[in-house]
């Protein structure tokens, strides 16, 4: 079902680029949009594996065990049970939201890279013709000093996510 989804998913994106503007689609990189479209048809396969495999089965498990844990200890276990998953929710939502931010800029950024290394590989001839070396590989490498700031911003956010899921359970545990 879920591969049928993302090839269905993947045609559909594929026509709508195929019915878009010529004039667009030529003022358009094509390096940019392939790399765009391609992140997509991985993004949209994470997503049905995510939905399907993780979030769904997580759910029902979390279900059961607060039901069985308020059945068998009583009200004031089940009480703090529900807190300490509540509070871990909450705190990954509020952490991942401003995570999928970050990924937006690491995503520009990333499009930004292969385009211009695209672009001076197709565009070679001209770039020397016009002595343009050093300035293509400083246009480079400022965007490779921009995407390593976000690599490290993105390992600070993964690293506060689990530190405040840890919190979240100390928490629930030492009640």
């Amino acid at each position: 079902v879920g591969q049928s989804a993302l090839r269905r998913f993947t045609a559909d994106a594929f026509a709508h680029v195929q019915s878009l503007d010529a004039m667009w689609l030529g003022g358009q990189s094509t390096g940019e949009l392939s790399r765009v479209f391609a992140r997509g048809m991985r993004g949209m396969n994470a997503l049905l594996r995510l939905v399907v495999f993780n979030i769904g089965p997580t759910l029902l498990e979390t279900a059961l065990a607060l039901w069985l844990l308020g059945r068998r200890y009583g009200g004031a276990f089940l009480a703090v049970s529900l807190a300490t998953v509540s509070a871990f929710v909450g705190w990954s939502l509020l952490v991942v939201q401003r995570r999928v931010a970050l990924l937006c800029a690491v995503n520009d950024t990333d499009n930004v890279l292969f385009t211009r290394l695209f672009n001076a590989l197709l565009c070679n001839e001209a770039v020397r013709t016009n002595a343009n070396e050093d300035f293509e590989v400083r246009r480079y490498d400022d965007s490779l000093a921009l995407a390593e700031r976000l690599a490290v911003a993105d390992v600070k956010t993964v690293a506060a996510l689990n530190v405040g899921q840890a919190v979240c359970f100390w928490g629930g545990l030492g009640c």
